[in-house]
Parts: C-alpha cells; sequence; structure tokens
C-alpha cells in the first residue's frame, strides 16, 4: 500500500499538488503533498506514516521567510492546523499550539494584560517556527529550551 493509501485508511487529511505558493508569505513555490493534521493523533500517525514509507516529512509553519522551489517540495509536507492553532489563557499563561500565529498570540497576550510578547507582533511566522528559529526582533527573542514545549510522542506539558 503505498502512501496516499495508508493516509487515507488514518483519516489523514492531504492534497495531492498543492502550490506552495498558496502557503508561503512570498508566494512562491511548486507543488507539494500538504498534510494539514488537525489533532495530535493525526500529526504522531502522520509522521509515523511518512517514516515508514522512507521519507521525513517538512514541517511548515506560516511560510515566512520561506523561498520554494517552483519544482516544488519532494517529500510530504505537514502544515499544522485545528489543535495546534488554538490560544487560550491558563491563569498568568497563554496555552498555544505550535501551528498559532505568532501575531494572534502577542495580541492574546496584550488582550489578557500578559507582558513579554511585545517583540514578536509584527513576525508573521507560527509560535512554533518562532520558538524553533528563535525569533527575535526589537531587543526580544524566543525563549529555548522552554520547559512548557512538549515534543511529538511525548506527553502535554
Amino acid at each position: 500500500m503505498n502512501l496516499l493509501e495508508q493516509l487515507q485508511n488514518a483519516g489523514i487529511p492531504y492534497t495531492e499538488n498543492e502550490p506552495m505558493s498558496r502557503r508561503t508569505t512570498f508566494g512562491i513555490g511548486g507543488p507539494a503533498l500538504l498534510l494539514p493534521p488537525r489533532t495530535r493523533t493525526q500529526l504522531q500517525t502522520a509522521v509515523s506514516l511518512c517514516r515508514a514509507a522512507g521519507t521525513d516529512p517538512f514541517i511548515l509553519g506560516r511560510g515566512s521567510n520561506l523561498l520554494v522551489s517552483d519544482s516544488g517540495i519532494a517529500r510530504p509536507v505537514i502544515r499544522l492546523d485545528g489543535d495546534f492553532t488554538t490560544i487560550s489563557r491558563q491563569g498568568n499563561t497563554l496555552r498555544c499550539g505550535a501551528g498559532a500565529s505568532l501575531i494572534a498570540t502577542c495580541r492574546a497576550a496584550a488582550e489578557n494584560s500578559l507582558s513579554g510578547l511585545e517583540w514578536g507582533f509584527g513576525i508573521p511566522g507560527s509560535l512554533g517556527g518562532g520558538v524553533y528559529m528563535n525569533a527575535r526582533a526589537y531587543g526580544g527573542e524566543a525563549p529555548g529550551g522552554n520547559p512548557g514545549v512538549a515534543p511529538l510522542g511525548t506527553g502535554t506539558p
């Protein structure tokens, strides 16, 4: 059974030949197999199926500062959606999915009178991408080694 059949059997949403130009802030890029898992279980299953098929997926944030060739991306592209875009307040903390917009996260912090994210308000990327790439601007930066980050395959923070 090929990867597409396995994804379909597992209930993982996918789009074949998705133009990456629709997924990058520069508006460039050729086709790719796009997997937008909406839950942690779908994400874990999608990654496992891709790896079992002999390819590591490319994890796409919000596509900011990403240049994609017109020939596209040969490996599956995972874009975090659904549960991964949620932002909620828990006491004096925001709990956010890795796919949450960094701007929306900064806005939620401001609306809840929480400080520390003012530096990231103009960055068009995702929160997960900002942490992974150590985003920084205006003298502030995404915290490295954040104990509240739960890597795939582990429990929730």
